[in-house]
């Protein structure tokens, strides 16, 4: 008896966080979220950086590391 006890709690708890996981992905359930999305995702913008040297200055490699 003891032993069908604690199978039937395992089932039981198995049974409650796949329902739960469910309950995440269904979007008409009332947790269910959508993830949010960076501005990569959503088209967002691009920044360059572009070095410009001061006057008689060559940039070299390492300038640009720096």
């Amino acid at each position: 008896m003891r032993d069908r006890r604690k199978y039937l709690t395992l089932l039981v708890v198995i049974l409650a966080a796949l329902a739960g996981a469910l309950m995440l992905e269904v979007p008409g359930s009332p947790i269910h979220r959508n993830a949010t999305q960076g501005l990569d995702l959503r088209g967002g913008f691009e920044i360059v950086l572009q070095a410009e040297p001061p006057k008689g200055h060559k940039l070299t490699p390492a300038d640009l590391e720096r």
